[in-house]
């Protein structure tokens, strides 16, 4: 067989070979940059931090809100005692001091639910923490493990490459041409090894004759039928 199909199979081989290094270091990579759990809790841990923050916040304005509320009545309390006020002025302090101790109940209740809510939010957050915390101490005891098994497969892609570069050495420029191009249409198969007269490539049955022509040529390529690949029997 002098066509070089053999060759162009043994060449998939390695490319697929390599390919699947290739993602294998992916996936070790994205690893690396973090687990998809350690991602996960640290976005939960600052989506918490930020509710924590706005919930503080609203406890510190509300209490805030209470004391001025209380300042203000204390200071009218000791000017309608403590000065000779007319009677409509008096009358005045009063109404406003009535109002301020009605508006002083519903701060106090907000000052209670507002410290309720910062209280849950910051129990919510430390819980996250401990979570987060937990998830980075996973991620980094896999560290090493991930770091020496990425080694491991680049070493041995390295090894697959170094085997290619010397087996397309071998092949003729025409036929890696025809070689790239079907194997970039059909999925990074261009070759399809065919067994009891089925392609490997898309599961079709070939023709006898055609099978038979493909094990004796010598000087073309012969496609299947069906997806067009490469047809090699060995």
């Amino acid at each position: 067989m002098v066509n070089g199909i053999r060759e162009l199979y043994e060449l998939q081989a390695l490319d697929l070979q390599i390919d699947a290094q290739k993602k294998h270091l992916g996936q070790i990579d994205r690893e690396i940059r973090g687990s998809p759990q350690l991602i996960a809790a640290k976005a939960e841990l600052a989506a918490r931090e930020a509710r924590s923050s706005v919930s503080s916040k609203t406890q510190q304005a509300a209490v805030e809100d209470a004391s001025g509320n209380q300042a203000r009545m204390v200071l009218l309390e000791a000017r309608m005692y403590g000065s000779e006020a007319g009677t409509r002025e008096l009358q005045s302090i009063i109404q406003e001091i009535a109002n301020l101790k009605e508006r002083q109940s519903t701060l106090e209740t907000v000052v209670l639910h507002a410290m309720e809510a910062a209280e849950r939010d910051r129990a919510s957050l430390a819980e996250q923490r401990r979570v987060a915390e937990d998830a980075e101490a996973k991620w980094g005891a896999q560290l090493d493990k991930l770091g020496a098994e990425r080694d491991k497969v680049a070493g041995e892609s390295g090894l697959w490459q170094t085997k290619r570069d010397k087996l397309v050495t071998l092949i003729p420029q025409g036929n890696l041409r025809t070689y790239d191009q079907i194997r970039a249409a059909r999925g990074n198969v261009a070759v399809a090894k065919v067994e009891r007269g089925v392609c490997g490539g898309c599961r079709m049955t070939i023709p006898t004759v055609l099978v038979q022509k493909a094990r004796t040529s010598t000087q073309e390529f012969i496609r299947c039928t069906s997806c067009g690949r490469l047809l090699y029997v060995g």
